[in-house]
C-alpha cells in the first residue's frame, strides 16, 4: 500500500495541512472554529493521531481547487479524507456529503 500512496501525488506527507487537521481533530483559524467533522456521535475524532504517514484531502465541492480554509467555513461538506499512519501500517478513509 505504501508505494500506491507514495505513487499517487494526491497524497501528502504528513503533518496534514491546517484544513485537514481541522477536519480530523477540529481546530480555530481567522475565519472558521470547527469540531472534528471526522467523529463518532459523541464528537470524538475517530482518527487516531500519526507521526509518520500521509494524508489526503479531496475537496469534491470544487472540484480541481486543492481544498483550503474556505471548505471549513462553507454550510455544506462534500469531501473525501484519507490518511495513512506509517508506523501502525493503517489507513483511516473517511468521505462526507451534506
Amino acid at each position: 500500500m505504501l508505494k500506491q500512496i507514495q505513487a499517487d501525488p494526491r497524497w501528502e506527507p504528513l503533518p496534514p495541512s491546517e484544513t485537514a487537521f481541522a477536519l480530523l481533530y477540529g481546530g480555530e483559524g481567522e475565519t472558521y472554529s470547527v469540531a472534528p467533522l471526522v467523529s463518532d456521535g459523541e464528537g470524538n475524532a475517530l482518527v487516531p493521531p500519526a507521526d509518520r504517514g500521509y494524508y489526503m484531502l479531496v475537496d469534491r465541492q470544487s472540484e480541481g481547487v486543492t481544498a483550503g480554509p474556505e471548505l471549513l467555513s462553507r454550510p455544506s461538506y462534500n469531501f473525501t479524507i484519507g490518511l495513512y499512519d506509517s508506523d501502525s501500517d493503517t489507513l483511516s478513509f473517511y468521505t462526507l456529503d451534506t
